[in-house]
């Protein structure tokens, strides 16, 4: 925080920490660097889960459906956990829903999926073969 009293967060790739070398005084004006790391449902699923049910509450009602362990986990398996991957599949998941529906499904987010990526579609898959995903640690392919 400078005089001012304002603060300065820079947000970038893990290479934009390359601007700060051999700029000593640059450097030590930023002293906190933190790193976001996608979820892992694994160790963390009320992280996730909390994440996920709050992009969906802001739907109000048309998200309540969704609402499911068998969603959060094929969105877990298809996004590798990751916010913007999520925000994406939900985005265009919201598009596909406009055209047909007032409630977002399941069925909103496979086809989503399916336009947006290539290989075999969680939202299609059984619970129990999404837990077997997980358990394994492997996306689907």
């Amino acid at each position: 925080m400078n005089e001012a009293g304002i603060s300065i967060v820079l947000a970038g790739l893990p290479k934009a920490e390359q601007v700060f070398c051999g700029h000593d005084e640059l450097k030590g004006r930023f002293n906190q660097t933190v790193k976001l790391a996608p979820f892992s449902i694994v160790s963390h699923w009320s992280d996730f889960a909390d994440f996920t049910k709050g992009l969906l509450e802001v739907l109000g009602d048309i998200g309540q459906q969704v609402k499911t362990t068998k969603v959060f986990k094929a969105l877990y398996i298809a996004t590798e956990g990751r916010p913007r991957k999520i925000c994406q599949l939900l985005t265009e998941a919201l598009e596909e829903r406009e055209r047909e529906s007032d409630v977002l499904s399941n069925a909103h987010f496979e086809r989503a999926y399916d336009s947006l990526f290539s290989d075999e579609n969680p939202f299609a898959q059984s619970e129990a073969k999404l837990d077997a995903m997980i358990n394994q640690g492997v996306k689907l392919s």
